[in-house]
């Protein structure tokens, strides 16, 4: 469908659209941008049919059609179901639908948590909600805070033995030893951050691993099974050897494949009926079949973040995956919140202590960062500074070693010009004492 025309004070309609405090709704060049940089998000490239969702419910709602938002609209016009779809019999939009809001969650979270415009796709219909997610630029009277950069990938500052073990029990999996890696630690102590870092050494090894990630959501845990799983399958079949994938599962996991990359044509809705009656037992056994049959080309590494999120289903497969993991080239990588399992008594816990006395699961617990891994830090954050001796050691002990916590400190101090970069050389421009006290 071609974008809508609109001209650059024109408001969207009221229907499906937030208020803004000041009563005014964003304009649709304002949502028309917004939506182009979503879909220029790697997580958006990596799902054509995803983005062509988004960009549908979106330019129809501009073009003033909201109404014409409905289950079956959708289904024929961005799916290619035929003129006899039945919403009923296949209930793509809806598992595509719980996957978009995910997605849009995942990207607010992340790179655009500072947009200055939010769309979300409420639950319970198809007509997108537009808002502005902070002041318009024009409006705002200070600076926005920006993040602090990470430090290069590959520096885990205190983190180095973790990363060995990983890259031990890639080479072991290589040969043939399945295994399980939980990642393990509170809030803000830095599981992902050690994942993606060990991710991206593998992933710049030439057709080193087939690499899947998904993300377990709070939101999403009690009504859209198997989201993260759904989301690590079609991120294999949108990679670079999609196509050597996506074969695969056609061979071994055909009850999986419409779920994940809906085809169009009598045959495909015969094979999309077909599999919305496989028993449980048949998708657990397709599952592990698949990645079988795929860790037969090359290792394969499958990363879970937040795991105290997962819905029982997904527990239930990983462990069904996780107690056949012997002789499959397969690395499981888990990240999980010790203190949100055992308060929830989540079905994560069972899965983990059963497969830990199988000897197929270890835990990897982060523990605080020491004194040296905080100067290490800041050494590699502001490379040419100078900052007193005891700074480090000042954050060290206002922030106990919580790497979320240090990172939070030392944004605010550069925020405020507590830090600040003069002559090419950051310098303290408080008294290290009073830096304490903040």
């Amino acid at each position: 469908m071609p974008a809508p025309q609109s001209t650059p004070g024109e408001t969207l309609p009221n229907r499906g659209v937030d208020r803004a405090a000041d009563g005014r709704s964003p304009a649709h060049a304002d949502v028309a941008r917004q939506l182009d940089r979503i879909l220029a998000h790697p997580l958006f490239q990596a799902s054509h049919r995803l983005s062509a969702f988004l960009r549908f419910v979106v330019q129809t709602s501009l073009a003033g059609r909201a109404e014409q938002l409905k289950e079956h609209v959708i289904g024929v016009e961005v799916f290619e179901r035929g003129g006899s779809y039945s919403p009923q019999e296949d209930p793509v939009v809806r598992i595509m639908a719980g996957r978009l809001r995910s997605k849009l969650a995942e990207y607010y979270q992340g790179s655009g948590h500072s947009d200055p415009v939010r769309i979300e796709l409420p639950r319970g219909g198809y007509v997108p909600r537009c808002g502005w997610g902070r002041q318009p630029a024009a409006a705002q009277t200070v600076p926005e805070s920006q993040p602090l950069p990470p430090p290069p990938r590959g520096a885990s500052v205190g983190r180095e033995a973790e990363l060995s073990r990983l890259r031990e029990a890639f080479a072991s999996v290589s040969t043939g030893n399945g295994a399980m890696l939980t990642v393990s630690g509170d809030a803000g102590m830095g599981k992902t951050t050690v994942a993606e870092d060990f991710l991206v050494e593998i992933e710049t090894q030439s057709a080193a691993a087939w690499v899947g990630r998904g993300r377990c959501s709070e939101r999403l845990a009690e009504t859209d099974a198997f989201a993260p799983i759904l989301e690590t399958l079609e991120r294999l079949l949108r990679g670079e050897s999609g196509d050597q994938a996506a074969q695969i599962m056609t061979a071994t996991a055909p009850a999986w494949l419409p779920q994940v990359s809906p085809a169009t044509g009598e045959s495909a809705e015969a094979a999309a009926k077909e599999a919305r009656t496989a028993s449980h037992e048949r998708m657990r056994r397709e599952f592990v079949s698949f990645f079988e049959q795929l860790s037969r080309t090359r290792p394969v590494v499958l990363f879970f973040d937040d795991l105290h999120w997962a819905d029982s289903s997904t527990c239930d497969l990983l462990a069904y995956l996780g107690a056949r993991l012997r002789g499959i080239r397969i690395l499981i990588l888990l990240t999980y919140r010790p203190a949100a399992v055992l308060a929830r008594r989540h079905p994560f816990l069972p899965l983990k202590l059963d497969l830990e006395r199988r000897g197929v699961c270890q835990d990897l617990p982060l523990s605080f960062l020491s004194l040296n891994d905080i100067e290490r830090y800041i050494a590699l954050q502001f490379p040419v500074n100078a900052f007193p001796p005891e700074f480090g050691r000042v954050v060290h002990e206002r922030k106990e070693g919580n790497p979320l916590f240090m990172t939070d400190m030392l944004r605010y101090l550069r925020d405020h010009g507590i830090l600040a970069e003069r002559d090419g050389r950051w310098r303290l421009e408080q008294p290290v004492s009073e830096v304490r006290q903040l």
